[in-house]
C-alpha cells in the first residue's frame, strides 16, 4: 500500500511503491520516470525502496499523481543500463577481508566478481552508486576507522553494498581494489554521473598485473586554464555559485548559497 510521509518542508518520501525483490531498484526507476512525467516541476530522487518527491505544490497534487501510476507497465519495462567495469582486484583491504570472512582472497574475488549487482541509489558523494547484490558471506560492517583519503576510482564494499568513490576523499569502507577507466563522475558530462538507479553492473577483474596506488588530483595551482585559487582568507570565508538544482538524482545536492536572495543582492553590490 503506497504511504506519502512528510519529508523537510518542501518534501514527501513515497513508500510502498514496490515490494522487495531482486528488481525492486529498476522498477523504482521506471516509478520515478513516471512520477516526472506527471509532475515536472517536481524533482523525484529513487531511494532504497522508496522515492523523494520535492517541490510538488501539495500532498494532494502527488497522492493524485501515485494513484495514476500504472504497475503494469513495470511489466516488460527495461532493467536499466547494464555496465560493464573492469577491477584490479589489489586493495589493502583483501587480507583484512579474507581474515574476517574466513575466504581465501581468490574465492573472495571469485564470489565478487561472479554476481550481477543493481543501483539501488546514489548518496553520500556526488555519483556514489549503492550497488546492491552482495553475497551475504562479503558482508561487513564498516571500518571501525575511517579513512582521511580514498582514491578515486577505488571499489569498496561495507554492510550489504558495493559502491566505487568517484574522486578522492574519506571513506571507511573496505577496499577490494581499484576500477580501471570508469568514470564514475565527470561534472562536464550530461549525465554527470555514469551510474543511475535501476542500472546492473557486473565487474570483470582485470588480468594486468598492477599495485593498489593512491592516486592524488594536483594542486589548484597546477591546473591547466581557468581557476580560482585562493591563498589567504580572514576568517571563515567560503565561494558559493547559485547552486545546480535538478540534480538530485545523481547524488548532487542543489548546494550553492544557504540565501539565494542575499546572494543576489551581494553580486549586485559588488
Amino acid at each position: 500500500m503506497t504511504r506519502l510521509v512528510a519529508y523537510g518542508t518542501r518534501g514527501f518520501l513515497v513508500e510502498g511503491l514496490v515490494p522487495e525483490g531482486p528488481e525492486r531498484a529498476s522498477r523504482l526507476a521506471v516509478f520515478a520516470e513516471l512520477l516526472r512525467g506527471r509532475l515536472p516541476r517536481a524533482e523525484v530522487v529513487v531511494g532504497a525502496g522508496m522515492l523523494g518527491v520535492f517541490g510538488a505544490s501539495s500532498r494532494e497534487e502527488l497522492t493524485a499523481a501515485c494513484d495514476e501510476l500504472d504497475p503494469a507497465r513495470l511489466e516488460g519495462e527495461g532493467l536499466g543500463t547494464e555496465h560493464r567495469i573492469e577491477v584490479a582486484y589489489d586493495g589493502p583491504d583483501l587480507a583484512e577481508l579474507s581474515a574476517r570472512t574466513g575466504l581465501a582472497e581468490r574465492e573472495l574475488i571469485e564470489l565478487h566478481s561472479g554476481a550481477e549487482y543493481q543501483v539501488e541509489f546514489l548518496g553520500f558523494a556526488p555519483g556514489f552508486a549503492y550497488l546492491g547484490g552482495l553475497d551475504p558471506r562479503l558482508r561487513l560492517p564498516r571500518r571501525g576507522t575511517p579513512r582521511p583519503r580514498v582514491a578515486a576510482g577505488s571499489l569498496a564494499i561495507a554492510e550489504g553494498y558495493t559502491g566505487i568513490y568517484p574522486f578522492d576523499g574519506p571513506g571507511g569502507w573496505h577496499l577490494l581494489g581499484r576500477t580501471l577507466g570508469a568514470e564514475i563522475f565527470e561534472p562536464s558530462r550530461e549525465p554527470a554521473a555514469r551510474l543511475r538507479a535501476g542500472d546492473r553492473v557486473r565487474f570483470v577483474e582485470s588480468t594486468a598485473p598492477s599495485e593498489f596506488e593512491l592516486r592524488v588530483r594536483p594542486r589548484p595551482s597546477e591546473v591547466a586554464g581557468s581557476h580560482l585559487l585562493i591563498e589567504r582568507s580572514e576568517g571563515f570565508v567560503t565561494v558559493q555559485d547559485g547552486g545546480r538544482p535538478g540534480r538530485l538524482a545523481e547524488g548532487l545536492p542543489r548546494s550553492g548559497a544557504i540565501s539565494p536572495l542575499a546572494l543576489r543582492l551581494a553580486n549586485e553590490s559588488v
